[in-house]
């Protein structure tokens, strides 16, 4: 079985705010859903997206990883901690 984004950091990083707001588009009223990711170069995209979201939101914003693991490697590395790839 094939491991999502491997050691590719970048794909990792792309990859889960992407899975994020598929699910929010899916499961939130209009009101609740994630605005347009930013176009971000930087080594914390994630982080970047979800402050923008957390800005947007009329409520607080609580988000539950589940199965993170399921990434492996340099890109679980790079989606949980702030340091770059």
């Amino acid at each position: 079985m094939e491991e999502p984004a491997g050691e590719d950091c970048a794909a990792g990083q792309a990859a889960v705010p992407d899975a994020i707001r598929l699910s929010a588009e899916r499961d939130l009223p209009e009101p609740l859903r994630a605005p347009a990711w930013p176009n971000d170069s930087s080594a914390t995209p994630l982080r970047r997206a979800l402050a923008e979201w957390a800005r947007a939101c009329p409520r607080p914003l609580v988000l539950f990883f589940d199965e993170i693991d399921a990434l492996r490697g340099e890109s679980l590395r790079s989606v949980t901690s702030p340091r770059p790839c």
